[in-house]
């Protein structure tokens, strides 16, 4: 989310916050000393003070638990970035999401942009993980680095094009992993509060295996179904209140709405708290 016009909670609001970033990050650079482990922490801190005040308008946009989790996640990702380049910055702004940027010839993150997507987050992020590593390696050939950074890129020698090429399907990679942990530890969570609902069911079951992930089992006959993937929340909670069904008509013998519906949201009532959670925006 980057600024705009509309947005003045950001930019006079949490503006703010980032120059404590930018405090934080000019003594490193100055004493060289470690980069503090309680940055986020100090940038939360400046922002709620601000938002006590009344200070600015209210930001509609929060982040949600989901989101921050896989945004987190992205941080994590790419820790050797942000160790090794400075002027880069990322900090959690609580439930305004991440804060993000690059320090520019003032030594400031004022142009730093808020992100409440970690998809769109990993993708700045990256993009400037392969700016950085061109700008490093054409400055190292005489030939090309006067050049502007794509084009001087692109005459890179082929074995070092594979090497980014290599590093930057890891970066694709390690974050996909991440996301797909924090996605099966949710699911995880959900099945666990759904054994009411699988116990019932004489033909249909949720497996889990920590090489394979969730599986979903159906038998039809005297023969199984070919086993389902299961790779998100929402396709959880969806084969979850299929099974619930097919055992309400297997118990009763027929299918009422009104009753199913009002049994449905009785049986539910923990897994959808639990649902919608991770929905709700991060505090």
């Amino acid at each position: 989310m980057k600024f705009t016009d509309e947005d003045t909670f950001m930019k006079k609001v949490l503006g703010d916050a980032l120059d404590t970033a930018d405090d934080i990050i000019r003594e490193v650079q100055t004493y060289d000393v470690p980069f503090p482990d309680d940055l986020d922490k100090k940038v939360i801190n400046r922002i709620r003070e601000y938002e006590t005040r009344g200070k600015g308008e209210v930001m509609q946009n929060y982040i949600s638990n989901y989101e921050h989790l896989r945004c987190q996640a992205v941080k994590d990702a790419f820790y050797d970035f942000f160790r090794e380049c400075d002027e880069y910055c990322i900090c959690d702004a609580g439930k305004f999401g991440f804060t993000y940027g690059c320090t520019d010839v003032a030594d400031n993150y004022n142009s730093a942009v808020f992100y409440t997507s970690a998809e769109k987050l990993f993708r700045a992020v990256l993009e400037d993980w392969e700016n950085n590593w061109n700008d490093v390696h054409t400055a190292r050939i005489p030939e090309i680095k006067d050049k502007d950074i794509k084009e001087g890129a692109a005459l890179l020698p082929k074995e070092l094009l594979d090497e980014k090429k290599t590093l930057k399907n890891q970066y694709e990679l390690r974050i996909k992993k991440l996301w797909a942990g924090i996605e099966e530890k949710i699911m995880y969570k959900m099945l666990c509060h759904a054994d009411f609902i699988m116990d019932r069911n004489p033909i249909a079951d949720i497996v889990y295996s920590r090489k394979t992930g969730f599986h979903y089992l159906a038998w039809n006959g005297m023969s199984s179904i070919t086993p389902q993937r299961i790779t998100s929340v929402t396709q959880m909670i969806r084969l979850l209140e299929d099974i619930w069904t097919r055992n309400y008509v297997i118990e009763h013998g027929y299918l009422k709405t009104e009753d199913m519906d009002d049994q449905r949201s009785r049986d539910f009532k923990n897994l959808y708290r639990l649902y919608h959670y991770y929905l709700q925006p991060y505090y």
